[in-house]
């Protein structure tokens, strides 16, 4: 399980090196402005989302990246209290009690370029027809008080509220507020992390932000230069732990030389929006009870419940076996552009053979031509595409700025302990049957139908038991809820989740656009399997390096349970 894992860096340090001398290119001369003038409180750490130990995007998702970490709240005095880490929602709004906040606790002194001064955030030629990839040109420095008058909405800002405030250090010009984040760094290491939060969180908002894509992408290839600067002279700080050092030469190769981070998250809001252009028109969103418009930062919202056919029993595979593959967003980009392009010439060809007064026949043809492709081809691409954007730049790509590591399944390890009181494992002639109690708050009746089939076919099999062969199946039983209803305390759930479907210990969150098997899948993770995959975003190559057991449920779409997962599933609930 850990060979890809030195593969991945066996090609870092073929490819890369030591860190390109071309970091010392990335920033510009900053912009002269006047110091602070007035006493700058020390930055913070606190739990930074992100920092708990994953268990596997497919069984935790966004939520192993927004749990509390055991860091400490502060290690040094706080100009504010600390804010506890939750659970991150999709887009915080910064209400204006909390931008006050942050910056009245060091209001920046002296003549700052702002957004209103001809919004000289960066001096750059867009090129014509690059739609939202990010401008050429040269970019001058951001500093703090620009940054947070932009019209953003800053994500999380509750959640990550002194990740925010480290910035007015990270973006000083001032010398001496400079030298007391890098000391603070130097002190404890876990300000760095908190910072590096900040950093990407701030990065990712300015990326979503309303702003037109001429003032956009200036803005955050200034930002993303500013930020390289620091961590230029981070580097040059004497005494710094290694673990800084190391981080901080991984986060200037991976995401800021070549202006990786900014051009990834370009091309995300672009396939987004060849998502909307693929989906049908926008409807009345029965489980909101409110149309879908198209300014929604992802696409997820507008999606209505679909799920892939299941792949028949016979060409499922049963072999343990791993292999590797790499995602490229660029690749996902190409494809889409293909298929987005097919599609509007078959809706083409069938305005036209209506509106020239063709034959019945021949424009039914038309018709059953243009939904057959939306069925075979774009219905399973969009379910595809929707989890693997999401996936990549949600999931992957802030596990390795903010940890410097992907996600590495273990098979052997149960992830979590199951929940007696609603899996209720009883015994019945030939061995045993699990009795799966479960609720719903979705009112797709279809929706509950297949997660209950999909449960029940791959859940039965057998493993061996003191010398005997012992039989274990699952019944699954969902109480679907009124609408608004709330869940029964403890209850064991079936609910919307993520563009990326996962499990928790209190139940299962599926995306809107998801698999047959997927419900099989995020129930084992109830009975406490893990996954059998393994995955990591590098920067350098642009690219989600994958590693996965084909021939197990666990690991990959096509694979099967085997008696060990029977075992284990026997073995926590008995």
């Amino acid at each position: 399980m850990k060979r890809w894992i030195a593969a991945a860096a066996a090609i870092r340090l073929a490819l890369f090196g030591v860190l390109s001398p071309a970091c010392a290119a990335v920033v510009t001369a900053p912009i002269q402005v006047a110091p602070v003038q007035v006493p700058v409180p020390g930055p913070v750490v606190l739990p930074v989302s992100g920092m708990a130990p994953l268990q596997g995007p497919l069984q935790t998702g966004l939520s192993s990246l927004s749990g509390p970490s055991a860091l400490t709240p502060s290690v040094i005095p706080l100009p504010t209290p600390a804010v506890a880490a939750s659970p991150l929602p999709a887009a915080a709004a910064a209400t204006p009690s909390a931008r006050e906040s942050l910056t009245a606790q060091t209001p920046l002194k002296g003549q700052v370029p702002g957004v209103g001064e001809g919004r000289k955030i960066a001096e750059v030629q867009p090129a014509a027809r690059r739609g939202d990839l990010s401008p050429a040109g040269p970019v001058q420095r951001m500093d703090f008080k620009t940054l947070w008058s932009l019209p953003v909405q800053w994500e999380g800002i509750q959640e990550h509220k002194q990740a925010y405030a480290n910035l007015r250090w990270v973006l000083s010009t001032d010398p001496a507020a400079l030298g007391q984040i890098f000391d603070a760094i130097k002190a404890d290491p876990r300000v760095f992390t908190t910072t590096l939060d900040g950093m990407f969180m701030s990065l990712r908002s300015v990326l979503r932000s309303p702003l037109p894509a001429s003032e956009r992408y200036p803005a955050a290839v200034s930002l993303a230069q500013t930020y390289a600067g620091f961590l230029l002279n981070l580097r040059r700080r004497p005494g710094l732990p290694d673990s800084v050092l190391r981080r901080s030469e991984e986060v200037l190769r991976d995401f800021f030389v070549e202006n990786v981070f900014v051009e990834e998250f370009a091309r995300r809001i672009m396939l987004d929006d060849k998502l909307r252009q693929l989906m049908p028109p926008p409807s009345l969103n029965p489980a909101r009870g409110q149309t879908q418009g198209r300014s929604a930062p992802s696409v997820m919202s507008e999606t209505p419940w679909t799920m892939s056919p299941p792949i028949p029993a016979g060409s499922r595979k049963s072999t343990d076996r791993e292999f590797s593959f790499v995602k490229k967003l660029q690749d996902l980009d190409t494809r889409l552009r293909e298929v987005l392009f097919q599609k509007e010439r078959l809706e083409r060809r069938l305005d036209l053979a209506r509106e020239k007064g063709f034959s019945r026949d021949f424009v039914q043809a038309r018709a059953v031509e243009l939904a057959n492709y939306l069925r075979d081809t774009v219905k399973p691409i969009l379910g595809y595409a929707v989890n693997g954007v999401s996936r990549v730049t949600d999931i992957l790509f802030r596990n390795q700025f903010l940890l410097g590591r992907g996600y590495a399944g273990d098979h052997k390890t149960a992830i979590f302990k199951s929940d007696k009181a609603h899996l209720v494992l009883t015994p019945e002639p030939g061995g045993f049957v699990v009795r799966a109690a479960l609720e719903s708050d979705i009112q797709e009746a279809w929706v509950l139908d297949a997660v209950k089939r999909s449960i029940e076919e791959y859940w039965q099999g057998s493993f061996e038991l003191d010398g005997r062969t012992v039989h274990l199946r699952v019944e699954v039983s969902i109480l679907r809820l009124a609408p608004g209803q709330p869940f029964s305390a403890g209850a064991l759930k079936v609910a919307e989740g993520t563009t990326v479907s996962h499990a928790r210990p209190d139940g299962m969150y599926l995306s809107r656009s998801f698999s047959y098997h997927t419900p099989a899948h995020e129930f084992g993770h109830l009975l406490g399997l893990p996954d059998e995959y393994s995955e990591v975003y590098d920067g350098p190559s642009r690219a989600s390096i994958h590693m996965q057991n084909e021939g197990s449920l666990m690991g990959g779409a096509a694979g099967v349970l085997h008696p060990r997962h029977f075992r284990m599933a026997y073995d926590d609930l008995k």
